[in-house]
C-alpha cells in the first residue's frame, strides 16, 4: 500500500484489509492527488453497495488500464479516469487500483 492509499483507506465508505472503496467524489479526489504524486493507475472497479457490508462488483462499470491501449500515456489515464468515473452513477462506489 502506498501513501496516498494509506491516507484514504481512512475516508473508505467500506474497508477490510487493505481493500477499500471511494465514494465517486472521493474516487475523483484520489485520482487527482495520483496525478499529482507520480502514482500509476493500473485500473478503477466500480461496485453498488447491496447492503451495509456487502458489495456488487460491476465490469459495466470498471476499466482495465493495464490494457495495452492505454500504456505508454500515463497522464491520459488520469483524465481518462477522472472523466470515466464522473460519468457514472452517484451510487457507485470505486476501488482504484495502482502502483503500491
Amino acid at each position: 500500500m502506498n501513501r496516498l492509499q494509506f491516507l484514504y483507506k481512512n475516508q473508505a465508505v467500506i474497508q477490510r484489509g487493505d481493500y477499500f472503496l471511494l465514494d465517486k467524489n472521493t474516487a475523483i479526489q484520489f485520482l487527482m492527488d495520483c496525478k499529482k504524486e507520480n502514482i500509476q493507475v493500473l485500473g478503477i472497479d466500480g461496485f453498488y453497495k447491496v447492503t451495509e457490508n456487502a458489495v456488487q462488483p460491476s465490469m459495466a462499470n470498471s476499466i482495465d488500464f493495464s490494457a495495452s491501449s492505454y500504456k505508454g500515456d500515463r497522464d491520459s489515464i488520469y483524465e481518462y479516469g477522472i472523466q470515466f468515473i464522473h460519468s457514472r452513477e452517484n451510487d457507485l462506489y470505486f476501488e482504484i487500483i495502482c502502483e503500491s
